[in-house]
């Protein structure tokens, strides 16, 4: 299984933290990773409607991990 992240920064800002949100998918997970892919391309291309201040700067699908091996901090 695969959870979609995308990198937002602020248009015009650099790469730094403060100026970005990772922002995670609340669909997932997905059976493969082009599943994934795809529903990254989709938050990339909604991101002008829901966060026009917005610009998605990169992206991955991770593993993911069973919530009961997640190790709380």
């Amino acid at each position: 299984m695969f959870e979609a992240f995308v990198l937002a920064c602020l248009l015009g800002q650099p790469q730094l933290p403060q100026y970005c949100e990772e922002l995670k998918d609340v669909r997932g997970p997905y059976k493969t990773k082009n599943q994934c892919l795809a529903r990254i391309f989709e938050i990339v291309v909604e991101m002008p409607y829901h966060r026009p201040e917005m610009q998605p700067r990169a992206y991955r699908c991770e593993q993911s991990t069973p919530e009961t091996t997640k190790k709380r901090t």
